[in-house]
């Protein structure tokens, strides 16, 4: 037992150092100053209204479809204290659906 803690205690600076490395390569902003005007503003709310219950990376870096979008929306305008109501949910599925579908988009969503 004492030979295992020894080992743990010896790969925990390892651990850590690939955990950080693994947090560091997933953005947890968005460059938004290529987008249109529109999505420009629907980041800030973005950014105000998502970063209250998680880190923003989760919802940059999720892969959903829109509809799996939606559902996660209407479940957070559901939790108390998150500030998101149906016009602002609204705003927010907007945003994503239009993130998820240019992120990987050479033009990075320009219209």
């Amino acid at each position: 037992m004492i030979r295992f803690a020894a080992a743990v205690v010896a790969l925990l600076p390892l651990l850590l150092s690939a955990a950080r490395e693994g947090s560091e390569r997933r953005p947890d902003t968005i460059d938004v100053s290529r987008f249109p005007p529109k999505y420009q503003q629907s980041y800030e709310l973005f950014a105000l209204k998502c970063s209250k219950c998680h880190s923003l990376s989760r919802a940059i870096n999720g892969r959903l479809s829109p509809e799996s979008w939606r559902s996660y929306i209407r479940k957070m305008t559901r939790l108390p204290g998150s500030g998101i109501n149906e016009k602002t949910g609204e705003v927010l599925l907007d945003f994503l659906i239009f993130y998820s579908q240019t992120r990987e988009a050479p033009d990075a969503g320009r219209t």
